[in-house]
């Protein structure tokens, strides 16, 4: 009869263990579920934050240049070549810088440059626009040209295109080859 009871006693424990082994793996994997779904909601929460901080950059930045644009007129030159002329250079008239590119845009087989000009400053229908290798705060760079006329002149208006020259590709030749 004591073996008996130690039997039932011991079947009794093994059943429990196995119950407990049981109970923990079921939990093991609901903790495991509840982590994984705390971490993705958290990822989640952290990503949409940035991509409304980024809105709100973006919205600043663009409000930031269209008060900028306030500043300046827009001038369009077409060029044949830039000659690796870089965004947000200068543009130069008389030595004095009057503004910057902005960008560039392909026209055909043409190249438009589009200019910011500040509004005081102005640039006339009969100027010289070239891309030309300057001094300029002490070192020499290719930069836009302008070289306004000497006498009076009509000036251009904001939005207006102007074929300019690439004095840098025109002293190039092409080379010839002898056979």
């Amino acid at each position: 009869m004591k073996n008996m009871q130690n039997i039932k006693k011991f079947e009794f424990n093994i059943l429990t263990t196995d119950l407990k082994f049981s109970i923990y793996r079921k939990c093991k994997k609901l903790i495991f579920i509840t982590l994984f779904i705390l971490a993705s909601s958290f990822i989640f929460a952290c990503s949409h934050k940035d991509s409304e901080k980024k809105n709100n950059d973006k919205s600043a930045e663009d409000s930031q240049l269209l008060q900028q644009d306030k500043n300046y007129n827009t001038f369009y030159f077409i060029f044949d070549n830039i000659s690796g002329l870089p965004v947000k250079s200068p543009v130069i008239c008389d030595n004095e810088e009057i503004g910057y590119i902005d960008d560039f845009d392909f026209i055909k087989d043409k190249l438009r440059v589009i200019t910011k000009i500040y509004k005081t400053k102005q640039v006339f229908e009969d100027a010289e626009i070239n891309i030309d290798f300057i001094m300029y705060k002490k070192e020499k760079r290719k930069l836009l040209v302008i070289k306004n006329p000497s006498g009076a002149s009509i000036p251009l208006t904001d939005k207006s295109v102007k074929v300019g020259k690439n004095l840098i590709d025109a002293g190039k030749q092409r080379p010839e080859f002898v056979l």
